[in-house]
């Protein structure tokens, strides 16, 4: 079971990643270099709120975000 902050947290990294591909598609290559920048960002605090959590989960969800970041470069 996910806590409140990490739901928040992957919510808005999805969303960022949409935004992502809006603006790459328009070739809006400034903002979406800063729209990438936030992904990251996202899911670094997605990854340290997992880890750095005292439950003993598995890091699949870690492993599954981690995807999208190899992603951004396209």
């Amino acid at each position: 079971m996910r806590f409140k902050k990490e739901d928040e947290i992957v919510f808005i990294s999805e969303m960022l990643w949409d935004l992502f591909k809006i603006s790459k598609k328009s070739n809006l290559d400034m903002l979406s270099h800063f729209i990438a920048m936030a992904i990251i960002e996202a899911e670094n605090s997605y990854k340290q709120e997992v880890l750095g959590s005292e439950s003993k989960r598995s890091c699949v969800d870690v492993a599954l975000l981690g995807d999208r970041e190899a992603r951004l470069s396209v």
